[in-house]
């Protein structure tokens, strides 16, 4: 009943045991997923060939792994984040399986790109704040002279007027 796929596969990463999450993912039942590969689900070669060789070294390694990986869903379309848990073991017949247990970390995914995104966006704003800053900064170093060479020429010029000034 986990909302999380779930399954067991072969050493050929044959399914032995998916949980409806799985099925549901695929668009297909549990029954129709016993016996068969990603092959018979997925229609990206890539995405196959990648899970089957997964299956393989973490069955070769003899020890658990933690994997981040895509997968379709074949209903949508939406191609999902999933961090899972791949663990080896051997049954009571001596065949090596492999338990995987998935967790969609989508959205996740989706808010740190978001947060990425608004943090890329804070530090524009601040770069066009720190030169506007820096454009007022100019132009009050500008003013300043300007100001004190006004005024010189209208005192000079109200002198002038006055007659109080030589040649």
């Amino acid at each position: 009943e986990s909302p999380n796929p779930i399954m067991i596969k072969d050493s050929n990463g044959k399914y032995i045991l998916v949980n409806k999450a799985v099925a549901s993912l695929y668009n297909t039942s549990q029954e129709m997923m016993i016996g068969k590969d990603d092959s018979e689900f997925i229609d990206n070669e890539e995405m196959v060939e990648f899970f089957k060789k997964s299956v393989k070294d973490v069955i070769e390694k003899g020890k658990s792994e933690i994997v981040y990986e895509d997968s379709k869903d074949v209903t949508t379309g939406k191609i999902n984040n999933y961090m899972s848990i791949k663990k080896p073991f051997t049954n009571k017949e001596g065949e090596k399986l492999v338990l995987i247990i998935a967790n969609d970390i989508t959205t996740i995914k989706e808010l740190e790109e978001e947060k990425r995104k608004q943090q890329d966006i804070l530090l524009n704003q601040s770069k066009i704040a720190a030169m506007g800053e820096m454009i007022a900064n100019i132009a009050h170093q500008w003013r300043q002279p300007l100001s004190a060479i006004s005024t010189t020429a209208t005192g000079t010029k109200l002198k002038k007027e006055l007659g109080l000034l030589e040649e």
